[in-house]
């Protein structure tokens, strides 16, 4: 029986990514990127590459058993972070505002690398299908 291509894409898309295969496509996705730096009019390709990112994120947190909605996080904390930045800086009061833009940039990695890293070395949880002697056994 053949498996339509959009069938097989959506499997894909909903399957599990175990650690290997996360890191393959990890360094993947940054050689991507960086060849991508290079690329004039690269915006529309940017963004397809951060969907990639996204996606890759939802996959392995699913193995990891958390929610795949987690691959948001990052882009909440570093939201918090510029708008808690720039509040400090507008305020005018000398308390180096401006001294948090430049930390702004490194706080934003470490953000980023260290969700990445996590998903990337957090163990994998077993999966919940039977195994195959298990399916035998149901059908004799």
């Amino acid at each position: 029986m053949a498996v339509s291509p959009l069938r097989a894409a959506w499997r894909y898309l909903a399957g599990r990514c175990r650690r290997q295969e996360y890191w393959i496509s990890a360094v993947a996705l940054i050689g991507a990127g960086l060849a991508l730096r290079l690329a004039p009019a690269s915006t529309a390709l940017g963004w397809t590459l951060f969907a990639a990112w996204l996606l890759l994120a939802s996959r392995r947190l699913r193995d990891i058993g958390w929610s795949p909605w987690l691959c948001l996080a990052p882009i909440a904390a570093s939201l918090a972070v510029f708008f808690g930045v720039f509040a400090l800086a507008s305020s005018g009061d000398g308390r180096g505002g401006e001294a948090m833009l430049n930390i702004a940039p490194f706080a934003l990695l470490a953000i980023w690398v260290g969700f990445w890293t996590l998903i990337g070395v957090w163990k994998s949880r077993p999966s919940d299908l039977p195994t195959p002697q298990a399916r035998a056994e149901v059908f004799g």
